[in-house]
């Protein structure tokens, strides 16, 4: 193979890295992550752990080959092993060199670490072109250590061959999953130096991380890799209370919290409700043996809304004496029980999930945190490939292809997934079904999915079925279909099959106030299956819908309303379990590509032309737009409690941002925003309807603003 020119680059740049570093410890990034090697004091001991059956160890071969990535697989400790915040259970070994949570395809043979280049999430003890044939030229062995109470993976580089350098190298990984620390062990080498290397380790993003130089190595040589802030507990999410309640509802506050750290700490969790200044609510709960990496939903005790007109201020936090990290502390959301409640405008999620292809059928785990979706995008295995995407904080990273157990070269598309995330149902037109697009089901075991199975002739039939939801328990299933079962009512129709004693039964069609002769699919549900979702063309374009269960009967569908849909198509909408943002997929322009996945989240949205009491402006911050309706400029009041980054903009009814009017810190007090009826460059807008759509630090607020021409 020819590997001249590329290798020449890559080692000048690498050289301009690491030759200045001779430092013996480094960090942290900006994850809380350090390094520290075996010659520093307070360094760990080098002590080789040998798994070469060569050698007399136990280890079972890997990523044997040039150019080699074992996959994804479940080899990592028992519990998974906590890197960066997740708990991982799978791994992907390089013959390369470097080790990665979460790409189990690519194969460099030459990268930096930190580098957003894939591959990404990487452990790199010698990133370098090596050549592990087996034999003379080395191999590469794995095995996971629980002898003596141990809880360890240890991945090994036996004698391997560096690719035309006549170099060999003999090192390892050892990952242990009692501490969450990382330890790369070198014990010999003719040569660290005899092809140039990347040391390090870097985030799923590749934007942090740490980087040893090459210059560094030498036989009998160690590094750790380890987090310094061991108790880090803290708040990921709330559920309910929403910003909108009706009053003297009672309802259960809960929130997700997660164990940031490396330790398993018992920490107390509070939920406070204040009013008019003063404490109305306090419930504490003890949260034990909550492992690193893991989330957990705690509910406090039941709390009824006061009457009409009153404004709450909800705060969740976590008390650990030894949590050095106040950041993640606190969570906080200003519950109103006045105004109307509703989607506010829609939001691309922009660049780092959308692309210039098509992406679209978003789905979620219980959690938030994990988006499925499908995707032409290139680096695929078929037409369309399903794909992932994890959330850190409020940005998504990724997303990563499900792999080859899951794709195919045919199409794959319209992902259900699992609260838990364990289950994974998609549509596709693979060989082995019945006919064009199938349902099919894939179990997630040890971290890797398994080979899907067709859902079977009850549910698939010789024409189309996709798109469909499933309830927790796996027992019944929604889904669309435009077989012309019967009962049916149009083109493509929603159905629901009950499985009993494991077989599922035949479908029964959800009646004339979901179906239609237009077309209905992408069915969502909430938990207790009493409001559905979907998405139907009976009045041209798709259009987003929901509809209530009462007496049992399924009410008229009511369509979303402006802020969601447009004269373009949206469809493959997805509700999240708290209610609180919905996800779907629209062509409308301003998008990144041919379809791109947009959000909306539940807030408050008046369209009163009154000005409210004065008390009321207080609480909500925000006033009434005057005048409104307008023909020129128009004003809108805020009165701030505290100093806080705000964020105002002016939205159009299809969601795109017309133009920005404030953004950045503003002080306490009552503050005057203008805006002329102008976009961002100056062009007086159209008449019609526009939304202002007001953020001030955790709070979120609407309002319909009507324009005349």
């Amino acid at each position: 193979m020819v590997r001249t020119s590329f290798s020449l680059i890559i080692a000048v740049l690498s050289f301009t890295l690491t030759s200045l570093s001779w430092a013996g410890s480094g960090g942290p990034d900006t994850d809380g992550y350090r390094w520290i090697d075996s010659r520093e004091p307070g360094g760990p001991t080098y002590s080789w752990v040998e798994i070469s059956p060569r050698c007399g160890g136990n280890g079972l071969l890997i990523a044997q080959g040039d150019d080699r990535n074992s996959g994804l697989v479940p080899i990592l400790p028992s519990g998974g092993f906590s890197y960066r915040g997740t708990i991982y259970t799978t791994l992907a070994v390089c013959s390369n060199g470097w080790l990665s949570f979460s790409d189990g395809v690519d194969s460099s043979y030459a990268g930096r670490v930190p580098d957003s280049l894939p591959p990404n999430n990487v452990i790199a003890p010698l990133w370098t072109d090596l050549y592990p044939l087996g034999g003379s030229n080395g191999s590469i062995y794995y095995l996971k250590d629980t002898l003596g109470g141990r809880n360890r993976t240890i991945v090994e580089w036996d004698s391997v061959a560096g690719f035309n350098s006549g170099t060999f190298y003999k090192f390892e990984v050892v990952l242990d999953g009692t501490n969450a620390a990382i330890f790369c062990q070198y014990k010999y080498s003719d040569n660290w130096n005899g092809s140039t290397a990347s040391v390090g380790i870097e985030n799923f993003s590749g934007k942090v991380g740490l980087s040893v130089g090459q210059s560094n190595l030498g036989n009998g040589y160690a590094i750790k890799f380890y987090t310094d802030i061991p108790h880090n507990v803290g708040l990921a999410r709330i559920v309910r209370p929403n910003t909108f309640e009706p009053p003297l509802t009672t309802l259960v506050p809960d929130a997700w919290v997660k164990n940031y750290g490396t330790t398993t700490d018992t920490f107390s969790t509070f939920c406070a409700i204040d009013s008019a200044g003063t404490r109305i609510y306090l419930s504490q709960r003890q949260v034990t043996a909550l492992r690193p990496g893991d989330t957990l939903l705690v509910k406090f005790d039941p709390w009824t809304v006061g009457p009409d007109s009153n404004t709450y201020r909800v705060s969740f936090y976590t008390a650990l004496a030894e949590d050095p990290d106040p950041t993640n502390d606190t969570l906080k959301v200003t519950v109103n029980n006045h105004g109307q409640r509703g989607w506010l405008p829609a939001v691309n999620l922009g660049d780092s999930i959308n692309t210039p292809y098509r992406d679209w059928d978003p789905t979620l785990t219980g959690d938030g945190n994990h988006l499925y979706f499908a995707s032409n995008r290139p680096g695929g295995y078929g037409g369309m490939d399903l794909w992932v995407a994890d959330k850190v904080g409020s940005v998504w990273r990724g997303p990563i292809n499900l792999g080859p157990v899951i794709n195919s070269s045919y199409n794959d598309q319209a992902p259900w997934i699992s609260s838990d995330g364990n289950t994974l149902i998609f549509a596709s037109d693979r060989p082995g079904g019945y006919s064009n697009l199938d349902l099919w089901m894939s179990k997630k075991v040890g971290g890797s999915w398994q080979t899907p199975v067709n859902l079977g002739n009850v549910i698939n039939t010789s024409d189309w079925e996709a798109t469909c939801w499933m309830t927790q328990d796996t027992l019944r299933l929604y889904f669309a279909s435009n077989y012309q079962r019967s009962g049916g009512y149009g083109d493509w129709d929603l159905w629901m099959s009950t499985k009993v004693g494991g077989v599922w039964t035949t479908p029964t069609n959800l009646g004339p106030n979901i179906n239609g002769p237009a077309l209905e699919t992408s069915p969502t549900l909430t938990p207790d299956e009493q409001t559905l979702y979907f998405s139907s063309n009976v009045t041209g374009n798709c259009d987003i819908y929901s509809s209530r269960k009462v007496g049992g009967i399924w009410q008229p569908k009511q369509n979303f309303g402006p802020n969601i849909n447009t004269a373009y198509r949206e469809d493959r909408e997805w509700v999240t379990t708290d209610g609180l943002k919905l996800y779907f997929s629209s062509d409308r322009p301003g998008g990144r590509g041919a379809e791109d996945l947009y959000v909306s989240e539940q807030g408050v949205v008046s369209t009163e032309t009154k000005t409210p009491p004065a008390e009321l402006l207080r609480v909500l911050n925000i006033g009434t737009p005057k005048p409104n309706p307008s023909n020129h400029s128009l004003s809108i009041s805020l009165e701030l409690p505290t100093q806080v980054n705000v964020e105002a903009s002016i939205y159009s009814v299809t969601g795109q941002q017309v133009k920005r009017l404030i953004h950045g810190l503003m002080p306490i007090g009552s503050h005057e925003v203008v805006w002329d009826t102008r976009d961002q460059r100056g062009s007086k807008v159209a008449a019609g309807i526009y939304f202002l759509r007001v953020q001030a630090g955790e709070e979120k607020v609407a309002r319909q603003i009507t324009i005349l021409r």
